[in-house]
């Protein structure tokens, strides 16, 4: 254009760059920055739009349909889309039953060792009779101390033999809860003669660290 930008488009600008750069650094910002970009691209596209749109009168009565069909083949997928995404939805239940197991045998207060931080939301709603490694975002522990971070992650990954010494001596825990999908740290537990497993079911497993037999309370 030959006219300078002028104040409303260019806050949308910097308010769009801001909010890119900070998805880059992390994904949780994905919600602003789709907003914010379509907000600036309306803004300053509008003088374009207006004048091609006077400078072919027929646009004026076509572009009408053309925008509410593209729109309407928009929600269409998009109905299909939630659709799929809804049928892949991890069931509320997840963990219900091993959190049941885990309140009914194991002392209040005690700690349970997940292999996954964002299994701590189905945990802790079903369960506030044990505490967690970590809950909520690693990045709390990570700032906390990140040597016991990458212990933790390592232990997680399957990558350390024999990890119920590191988890009861480190880690303060009796107690090994993990989902199904963490094979290779399934594989290192079943092999280590001082994790019993002691529960199972189509989400998760539970291990029992022997070297702590006096915190188990139920039977197996």
């Amino acid at each position: 254009r030959d006219r300078r930008m002028d104040t409303r488009t260019a806050t949308l600008l910097l308010i769009t760059v801001v909010f890119g750069l900070m998805l880059f650094k992390s994904r949780r910002f994905v919600e602003y920055y789709p907003a914010f970009a379509w907000l600036f691209c309306a803004v300053a596209w509008s003088p374009f739009l207006e004048e091609w749109r006077q400078s072919k009168m027929w646009v004026s009565k076509v572009l009408p349909l053309g925008m509410a069909l593209v729109l309407g083949l928009a929600i269409w997928f998009n109905v299909q889309a939630v659709r799929e995404d809804l049928q892949d939805i991890t069931s509320y239940k997840r963990f219900a039953e091993a959190s049941a197991w885990l309140q009914a045998n194991t002392p209040r207060g005690s700690r349970v060792f997940q292999t996954d931080w964002d299994d701590f939301t189905w945990l802790y709603f079903n369960n506030t009779h044990n505490t967690y490694t970590l809950g909520l975002d690693p990045t709390y522990m990570q700032l906390y101390d990140p040597e016991l971070y990458d212990l933790w992650r390592e232990v997680t990954r399957g990558w350390i033999k024999a990890p119920s010494r590191t988890i009861t001596e480190t880690f303060d825990s009796g107690y090994v809860l993990t989902d199904l999908d963490h094979e290779d740290f399934l594989s290192e537990a079943e092999a280590d003669p001082d994790l019993q497993e002691v529960y199972r079911d189509e989400y998760a497993v539970i291990f029992l660290a022997l070297s702590r037999p006096d915190k188990f309370t139920g039977e197996y």
